[in-house]
């Protein structure tokens, strides 16, 4: 009986459970400029598993998300650089954790609502050809992480989200997320500390997406009731045979915020030196500009390459100049950094 049982809940969770998986290991170090020279190491791994209703013969259009994640190693930015833009995008100390837990339901063919633990930059100022590198600012800008705070790595938080297929280029989304994000502690060390209040307020925002042959563009914006602040970007990004571009501007009023711009852009190649695998060579830049600071912007120039080396693993080695990093108050002479990452992505 016991092992039927067993063979039965395997079976099923073979065809309607979907498992994705990664993993990070950066060995980074500050070669000159910033804080101080050294190294840095640092890990960041997820497991997520998908339940999706409808192949479970439940109910249409439903899916069940959870995606749990670790960071652990050392705090380069806050310890070796200095910068504001967070050079290593897994930065985040040494925490276990709930990083997503959402349901999502299809109501027609063309709208969505999902509720429950999101991540704001799983949708909302994505972007394919700027997910290879590996400072955080080519993830959501500055703009917004900079000033209110979004829900966005390592710290989620509850949110709503409608989803409109417009046509078949034209889409919309639209989402409200809690206002206020407790930082990883006593009283919240798994990340499932939640309230909504009006107190706190709530992060609204909207994006509009044209997906065609001309590429993709996205023109969004957001607004903190609570905090009384907005702003507003437009990215986009093409892919061109083997050749990606793509960049973006932010902007919020400067009376009312400390990073009140951004401008970023970058190409990469692919299949450079392989027609076998997709290795992607990449050169970008981003730009802050900043109010009130010991400087007026800060700059990062980033060259990374991305070679996978054997079935979902890759290494990745990643150079980037940080100009005026201006993440401690102080004047800090130009960074240089330089750094391997170590990947699986499943």
């Amino acid at each position: 009986m016991i092992v039927a049982i067993f063979t039965t809940l395997t079976t099923f969770a073979q065809s309607n459970i979907t498992i994705d998986a990664s993993l990070a290991h950066d060995v980074l170090g500050n070669v000159s400029g910033g804080i101080k020279q050294g190294v840095s190491v640092l890990d960041y791994g997820t497991l997520g598993f998908s339940f999706n209703t409808e192949s479970a013969e439940l109910w249409n259009g439903g899916e069940l998300y959870i995606n749990t994640a670790f960071t652990a190693g050392g705090n380069p930015s806050a310890n070796l650089i200095g910068d504001l833009q967070i050079v290593d995008n897994i930065e985040a100390g040494n925490h276990f954790y709930m990083q997503e837990l959402w349901y999502k339901q299809n109501i027609t063919d063309n709208i969505s609502i999902t509720f429950g633990l999101q991540d704001y930059n799983a949708e909302f100022m994505s972007r394919e050809e700027s997910g290879l590198y590996i400072n955080s600012t080519f993830g959501t800008n500055n703009v917004i992480a900079g000033n209110v705070a979004p829900p966005i790595f390592p710290l989620s938080a509850l949110g709503l989200q409608l989803n409109f297929n417009i046509s078949e280029s034209f889409s919309m989304r639209v989402a409200a997320f809690d206002g206020q994000i407790y930082d990883f502690s006593e009283s919240n060390p798994f990340n499932l500390k939640w309230s909504l209040s009006a107190e706190e307020g709530f992060l609204t925002t909207t994006e509009m997406i044209l997906d065609n042959n001309a590429g993709t563009y996205k023109l969004g914006g957001y607004l903190h009731t609570a905090l009384e602040k907005y702003g507003v970007y437009l990215l986009g990004e093409k892919r061109l045979n083997n050749i990606g571009l793509f960049g973006q501007v932010a902007w919020a009023p400067k009376s009312d915020n400390d990073i009140y711009s951004q401008i970023d852009a970058g190409i990469n190649l692919y299949h450079l030196f392989f027609d076998d695998r997709e290795d992607a060579l990449g050169l970008a830049f981003t730009s802050n500009l900043l109010k009130d600071m010991v400087n007026s912007h800060e700059t990062v120039i980033e060259l990374t390459y991305k070679l996978p080396v054997y079935g979902n693993f890759y290494v990745q080695p990643d150079f980037q100049y940080v100009i005026n990093p201006s993440g401690t108050g102080v004047k800090l002479d130009d960074a240089f950094v330089a750094m391997v990452r170590f990947g699986f992505e499943l």
